[in-house]
């Protein structure tokens, strides 16, 4: 309970978008089964936990043109460059991550720049397609 693992903080959430006027801003989805109706409604994907690595949840955006803001450290070739696919900033900095959000947002140029490149890049080393058929040449190969 110390660190708030699996309590439900959509209560504290709620005071926050209210105190900061952003209700037209934020929308709670809750429970989705396809998550195909979240990225389709969204511009940029924050994953701003320490886990320094993209994850799943990037990929999946960069398939929708759609950049991150992560905290990564260092840029891969096949996961995410800072500055082309997205944003990196310091992990537990909430103004540097506000301040991340406005720069892109300001700059939506920038920002469709950002979600193209990234998903030229998921595209290239995460094709759904060719990752198909390498999984089921490899499953007839010890058929």
């Amino acid at each position: 309970k110390i660190l708030k693992i699996n309590q439900n903080v959509s209560e504290e959430v709620s005071i926050l978008i209210n105190k900061y006027n952003l209700e037209s801003r934020v929308i709670f989805l809750g429970h989705l089964k396809d998550l195909n109706l979240f990225y389709k409604k969204i511009h940029l994907y924050l994953s701003t936990c320490y886990s320094n690595a993209p994850g799943r949840p990037v990929f999946e955006a960069a398939y929708f043109k759609i950049p991150s803001l992560t905290c990564i450290d260092e840029s891969k070739e096949d996961g995410f460059i800072d500055g082309k696919t997205g944003m990196s900033v310091s992990a537990g900095s909430p103004p540097e991550i506000a301040d991340a959000v406005e720069l892109l947002f300001d700059s939506s140029d920038k920002l469709i720049e950002m979600g193209k490149n990234a998903n030229k890049m998921a595209l290239k080393y995460r094709n759904p397609q060719e990752n198909k058929k390498k999984l089921l040449d490899l499953y007839l190969k010890f058929n």
